[in-house]
């Protein structure tokens, strides 16, 4: 349970930043706007509480990225040149099932 509330939050972010994106370009402006979606960083959200045993040992052996690693994707978004927009961004670590 659970799951689909999670994914339409996901999906609601990149809906909202797709609608501003279009509407900073109609306005000829330069702000560039990125949808970035990582997969699972390894942080501190197993220990929130509210997890269940299985998710917790799932997530436990799930390959995950590092928080530096979000950032580098971050810094290359945002490094591109004046014309370049990066509107959506995907980060995965190698090997993740889903």
């Amino acid at each position: 349970m659970g799951n689909f509330v999670y994914c339409s939050t996901k999906f609601a972010a990149k809906v909202i930043t797709e609608g501003l994106r279009i509407e900073l370009a109609q306005n000829k402006s330069h702000i560039k706007v990125t949808n970035l979606s990582p997969g699972l960083v390894d942080t501190d959200i197993l220990d929130a509480g509210g997890w269940d045993a299985f998710k917790v040992e799932a997530f436990a052996a799930a390959p995950k990225l590092k928080p530096e690693e979000v950032a580098d994707a971050i810094v290359y978004a945002l490094s591109t040149p004046p014309g370049v927009q990066i509107s959506e961004l995907t980060v995965r670590p190698c090997l993740e099932g889903w």
